[in-house]
């Protein structure tokens, strides 16, 4: 048995016939094709990765989809079985009337001035003098 191997062997190396090409620094060049890849590889995951989320995403859309057609079946069933009355018949919505207003010309003021008529102001809530001194604040670092 073991001279059968020995034969084998010798046999497999005499009908290979391999090619050697002398580089440079072959250890960099090898380094170079680990490098590359890996980072075909890593495109390759990427890709994967993405085309995963796609499916992913197409089926949200269909659920989505099938969802909204579902829903209009149901309001349309509810529609037909029931009349229902409109918001102006129950007197919820009022028209809006239109007031005319006068267009003042633009005056120059001072900025001095401002924060006197600012101070003088009268608010109908906390929130709202806070947005005033914010604005306030926003103009003072403007002028800076």
């Amino acid at each position: 048995m073991g001279e059968s191997l020995k034969k084998k062997k010798k046999e497999i190396k005499k009908n290979v016939s391999g090619v050697h090409v002398m580089l440079e620094n072959p250890k960099f060049a090898r380094k170079q094709i680990l490098s590359y890849a890996i980072d075909v590889l890593q495109v390759i995951q990427r890709y994967e990765t993405l085309k995963n989320i796609k499916k992913e995403k197409d089926n949200v859309y269909n659920k989505l989809r099938d969802m909204f057609y579902d829903l209009k079946d149901i309001e349309s069933k509810l529609v037909r079985s029931h009349v229902f009355p409109s918001l102006e018949s129950l007197g919820l919505i009022e028209h809006k009337v239109e007031e005319q207003r006068e267009i003042k010309p633009p005056s120059v003021v001072d900025f001095k001035e401002s924060k006197e008529i600012n101070e003088n102001l009268t608010y109908d809530s906390e929130i709202e003098r806070l947005k005033s001194e914010l604005k306030d604040i926003d103009e003072k670092l403007k002028h800076l």
